[in-house]
């Protein structure tokens, strides 16, 4: 006689969500949980682990990719990328880069791409072209305009973080098969948002 409690589990098994889970090396029924932060802590965000031994899994990628273990033993979202990070690593040991930060190990480095409205900067921008004298009540309320106009278009987290030799310049490293939808206005967006071109690594460049 089947017990109802393993009735139970078996239909919560088959109704769940199939995702890689790089633990068991293939697909597995999974569910969502509270992803759980550096202090412990369960916070809002929650991720998909496996049924099964509990590891994070991940569903496929647009481009069909099998996530991986990366270097410090996290989840990667595909096995180039795990090999990217392991080659950086790697570049660091040798002298070739320092200062490499995982930007997707917490803590999390993310970049904000808020920008300004143009009329109320060009307004402001006007008035200090003609030199003209402006009282300080009005400038304070144009200040006051200006920042109003901040808006906050997206949150952008990149792959690597790093100084690159002879100059120890910082690069800021995303790693992708192919360019994604919407990457041009993500890059323009961070040139000018931070004054930072991003390096897009990985498969087939886009001309």
């Amino acid at each position: 006689m089947v017990k109802g409690g393993a009735i139970e589990g078996a239909a919560m098994i088959r109704a769940s969500v199939m995702a890689y889970c790089a633990k068991c090396g293939k697909d597995m029924p999974t569910r969502k949980v509270p992803e759980i932060s550096s202090r412990g802590r369960a916070l809002a965000r929650k991720v998909r682990r496996c049924i099964v031994c509990g590891e994070r899994a991940f569903r496929p990628s647009k481009w069909r990719a099998k996530p991986a273990t990366g270097t410090t033993g996290r989840m990667r979202h595909s096995t180039g990328e795990a090999q990217r990070e392991a080659q950086l690593v790697s570049m660091q040991a040798a002298g070739a880069i320092r200062e490499l930060r995982l930007c997707n190990d917490p803590p999390k480095l993310s970049y904000r791409l808020d920008v300004y409205g143009t009329r109320q900067v060009e307004a402001l921008l006007e008035e200090i072209d003609l030199m003209a004298p402006i009282l300080p009540d009005e400038m304070r309320r144009r200040a006051h305009e200006v920042r109003r106009s901040l808006t906050h278009l997206a949150t952008y987290t990149p792959d690597y973080l790093y100084r690159e030799s002879p100059d120890w310049r910082l690069v800021v490293e995303d790693w992708k098969p192919a360019p994604p939808p919407g990457w041009s206005k993500t890059a323009a967006l961070m040139r000018v948002c931070h004054g930072i071109d991003v390096r897009l690594t990985g498969g087939k460049r886009r001309a």
